[in-house]
């Protein structure tokens, strides 16, 4: 017998619906470029897994870009919290 286990991946879409953000088109352009629907992505992009919230992995090269576009919004109406954390 073989059990899969499902993750979850949300697209940019999904994401700016389950964090209840408002993004801006450029933001969304942004995120859509750099988004993989793989778990293995390049260094430049980052992928969002639902376990059951919302995580997004991604490489060193794009990290800080990546928060400095999410934490400029007001997440106090998101059932999600925005947390970064990096991993030597």
């Amino acid at each position: 017998m073989v059990a899969y286990v499902y993750f979850g991946n949300l697209s940019v879409t999904e994401f700016g619906k389950r964090t209840r953000l408002t993004l801006s088109e450029e933001d969304v352009a942004w995120l859509k470029a750099h988004h993989s629907d793989r778990t293995i992505h390049r260094n430049d992009q980052f992928h969002i897994f639902d376990l059951p919230s919302i995580q997004i992995h991604c490489g060193f090269v794009i990290i800080e870009e990546l928060v400095k576009r999410l934490q400029k919004y007001d997440w106090s109406q998101s059932p999600q919290v925005m947390v970064k954390e990096v991993f030597d």
